[in-house]
């Protein structure tokens, strides 16, 4: 189904509204009516029977003069049953997140999104792979706790709000969980012997019977062409959203909302709406929640040339046919660095090799979303302070959710007053941002890592809608150091150029200096120890910059004792310094040439400059 507007020029104000057409697909053995309702009240002004003679195959089709685009809303009556449009580019009735009932018949109603908007020549960002940092967030979530500090709370508006704080943290690119209009309110069937194991709902999820549980993410079937309305701090969600991504736009920030589709969706209906987002709301890609089939075919749309696509996996062979007019645009987002890593940085064995590997690597056909934490399983502080998950609060008695986080509590079970513990997990989170923030892929941090939000050890609250889920914006003395160290790095990742794909492309293995792109050291320079009890290892990358070169090394020591890692010889009059570290009791600023000692689980970064 879906409503058309016949000439979008047409349209400019209430007052010229113009011919619009209504069509959906029908047997042609019942009776279909065009229900329309005067403003947003619910109240219906009148019913249009739609003709029984198909206009093509099983759509039948209604024109009418004179609709108020912006006052008028709209459902069918099919068979004698209330059938939202699942096309319709504007829902109302869910304006209130999980409060209403959206099953009551005639309380969601379609309407038209407006089509007056000031751009102002905004534009698709298209930023260079090496300057994204990019920051996932929920829409609610975000900005729904009263820490926030905004005044449009949970809404597209608060996000205005906070772009400031996303600018001096140094984000240029925001992913959005679910933004379109899905049904949070979820509906109950029979409760079995005992309730699932899941990870988030199914796409067609149902719940134990008993009180009604949200669908907190998002993520499932939905109304996919119209923004939620619940996230708008206005009764226009449509305009709220363009004004957001033009915001962000300006402040040089790019907006990717996610996207879950069933596996039986029709691909060309999925390109249409992806297209549709591109074309009125001037996203610059998204995460694709899809099976292969529905994620090859978007790679390949030239409607969405140019768009940004992360998808938990992209075919090698689909890849290589890609049309070599589209820029290098396809993000691989998947869980094998996030895993990898977690491991490494809680001290197991055997997990250098690999971690070697996820840091250094390079494809020229398409990038690497790297993360340690996302909206499902534990966040940054809780990956630190937790062994085991507490998914309590979920009403599942504990049995929902991954069995292994790969998490370790530094100690002591949850909250601790314990000044040493509180410390170590200080440092944990501050290694976990290295990681991320001093790979060559694309970093992903998760909103509120940064500032030590917790979610109380819950690693799956997907129908969790309170200040558990919200972020906590901390303001106590260890957030704000954790701010501040994030915000350093992020600057040290945009100012140097370890990232940059000429530096790595095949055949570059060594620079016009005879040193090598990317190395491995260990106690001995220039050989990388990865046997299975080591956990300590140096990456030095040399990158040409215009006619020099730039000399970085990253030490890594994971291990709980202190470990000694060889430094390799740089140009005649130049030295190692140490510029970041992410234990406070490690000297800064300091020269070394031969080694370096590392403390028990700590980060290093080092330069190679002219010794003064």
């Amino acid at each position: 189904m879906t409503a058309v507007k016949k000439d979008k020029n047409v349209q400019k104000s209430a007052e010229l509204a113009g011919p619009v057409t209504f069509s959906c697909c029908a047997d042609s053995s019942v009776k279909v009516f065009l229900v329309l309702y005067d403003g947003k009240d619910g109240e219906i002004s009148k019913e249009v029977e739609m003709s029984p003679d198909p206009f093509l195959g099983s759509v039948r089709k209604l024109t009418l003069e004179g609709i108020d685009l912006e006052k008028t809303f709209y459902n069918f009556r099919i068979d004698g049953e209330i059938v939202p449009d699942p096309a319709a580019r504007r829902i109302t009735g869910r304006g209130e997140f999980g409060c209403k009932d959206p099953r009551k018949e005639h309380q969601i109603r379609c309407g038209f999104a407006s089509e007056s908007f000031d751009w102002g020549g905004d534009r698709p960002l298209r930023l260079p792979e090496r300057e994204l940092v990019s920051y996932g967030l929920h829409v609610r979530g975000f900005t729904k706790s009263s820490s926030s500090g905004v005044k449009h709370k949970g809404t597209f508006q608060g996000i205005i709000e906070k772009i400031p704080y996303l600018t001096r943290l140094g984000i240029t690119q925001v992913i959005l969980l679910p933004a379109y209009e899905f049904d949070e309110i979820m509906q109950p069937v029979a409760a079995g012997p005992k309730p699932p194991v899941r990870k988030g709902p199914a796409p067609e999820a149902a719940v134990p019977a008993g009180p009604l549980k949200l669908n907190y993410w998002g993520y499932g079937p939905g109304f996919y062409y119209a923004p939620k309305e619940s996230y708008s701090s206005s009764d226009q969600p449509d305009v709220e959203l363009r004004s957001l991504v033009k915001a962000l736009h300006k402040a040089g920030i790019e907006i990717i909302p996610e996207f879950s589709f069933p596996d039986d969706v029709d691909v060309q209906k999925v390109i249409d709406i992806l297209s549709w987002w591109v074309r009125f709301y001037h996203v610059d890609g998204f995460r694709l929640m899809a099976c292969d089939r529905i994620c090859s075919a978007a790679a390949q749309s030239p409607l969405l040339k140019g768009s940004r696509l992360m998808a938990g996996y992209f075919d090698p062979d689909m890849v290589g046919k890609r049309d070599s007019s589209l820029p290098r645009g396809l993000t691989d987002f998947n869980d094998g660095f996030r895993n990898d890593l977690r491991r490494l940085l809680k001290s197991d064995e055997n997990r250098l090799e690999s971690f070697s590997s996820h840091m250094s690597s390079f494809d020229d056909k398409k990038e690497r979303m790297v993360f340690l934490t996302s909206h499902d399983g534990f966040t940054l502080a809780d990956l630190v302070s937790y062994d085991y998950k507490h998914n309590e609060e979920n009403g599942e008695q504990n049995r929902d959710g991954a069995e292994s986080e790969f998490s370790w509590n530094c100690g002591e079970e949850g909250p601790t007053r314990k000044k040493s513990i509180k410390e170590l997990r200080l440092r944990q989170m501050k290694n976990a941002m290295a990681m991320i923030l001093l790979s060559r892929g694309i970093p992903m941090i998760m909103a509120g890592d940064e500032c030590c939000n917790s979610q109380g050890g819950n690693s799956n609250p997907w129908c969790i809608d309170s200040e558990t889920t919200w972020v906590n914006w901390n303001r106590d003395a260890q957030a704000k150091e954790m701010t501040a160290f994030v915000k350093n790095l992020i600057r040290f990742r945009k100012e140097n150029h370890f990232t940059q794909p000429a530096a790595v492309k095949p055949g570059a293995d060594t620079i016009p200096s005879g040193y090598p792109a990317c190395s491995s050291h260990g106690t001995r320079a220039w050989y990388g120890a990865f046997d299975y009890q080591n956990r300590h290892i140096g990456l030095m990358y040399c990158t040409p910059v215009d006619d020099t070169v730039e000399y970085l090394y990253f030490a890594f020591n994971f291990h709980w004792e202190k470990q000694i890692l060889a430094l390799p010889y740089l140009p005649e009059k130049m030295a190692w310094k140490q510029v970041m570290c992410t234990d406070r009791r490690s000297a800064g600023d300091e020269y070394a040439e031969r080694e370096i000692e590392l403390l028990p689980r700590t980060v290093c970064v080092l330069k190679g400059e002219v010794r003064e």
